[in-house]
């Protein structure tokens, strides 16, 4: 009964230890993820910038805003299809 107990301990001891590194992988892919995002969203506000700033009338003003309102739809609908996947778990 003794041997049942250590080798059933062992077995939970382990699994933890491939759960926790299953985790730890999970984690460093899910913070690469939101950094890509990031980046992408601050080049499209750097681009929105840059637009404004060489702007010489309003009408151009609204051409910017127009481009980066589009560049954050497409950015919002590349992240919904990465999702997508995950969303049945």
């Amino acid at each position: 009964m003794k041997t049942i107990k250590v080798l059933l301990s062992i077995c939970l001891l382990s699994l933890y230890a491939q759960t926790a590194f299953a985790e730890k992988a999970n984690i460093n892919q899910i913070k690469q993820n939101i950094s890509s995002d990031v980046d992408k969203r601050i080049q499209i506000l750097n681009t929105y910038k840059i637009c404004v700033q060489a702007a010489k009338v309003r009408p151009n003003i609204k051409t910017c805003r127009a481009n980066k309102k589009a560049a954050m739809q497409a950015l919002k609908a590349e992240r919904k299809l990465k999702r997508a996947p995950h969303k049945g778990q």
